[in-house]
């Protein structure tokens, strides 16, 4: 039996129209399956959200200590080969003696290599994903 949402009704299940007010009995049973529709939308839907913040929140941090490590050692990189060649380099396999030796405390003594040198090496021992 189909209860009218209009009057209250009852009507048999195979009834078009209301038999106590003559309304359209269809469009009350296609509003019901509509609403059902909306809410298993809107469970999924926040089902999928739920899944992309949890995802997000175990890679995340993976992603931003690869992406921050990248950083520094691209840093570092650029850092050291300007260095060497502020101090006279690029130490040469033909260089002599005393110019690796005068280009290696050049860079050893820079102080934003040493510091860069050391937020590097701290980063990797103790920052873990």
């Amino acid at each position: 039996m189909l209860k009218c949402t209009r009057c209250g009704a009852l009507s048999p299940d195979n009834a078009i129209i209301c038999t106590g007010c003559g309304v359209a009995l269809g469009t009350q049973v296609r509003a019901a399956a509509d609403d059902k529709r909306a809410k298993t939308r809107k469970i999924i839907t926040g089902v999928i959200w739920l899944a992309i913040i949890v995802v997000l929140a175990i890679t995340g941090p993976g992603i931003y200590h690869f992406g921050y490590g990248k950083l520094l050692d691209y840093r570092l990189a650029a850092t050291k080969k300007s260095t060497t060649i502020g101090c006279g380099g690029p130490v040469e396999s033909t260089s002599s003696p005393e110019h690796k030796e005068s280009v290696e405390r050049c860079v050893a003594a820079d102080a934003d290599l040493t510091k860069l040198q050391a937020d590097y090496d701290a980063f990797f021992k103790t920052a873990t994903p």
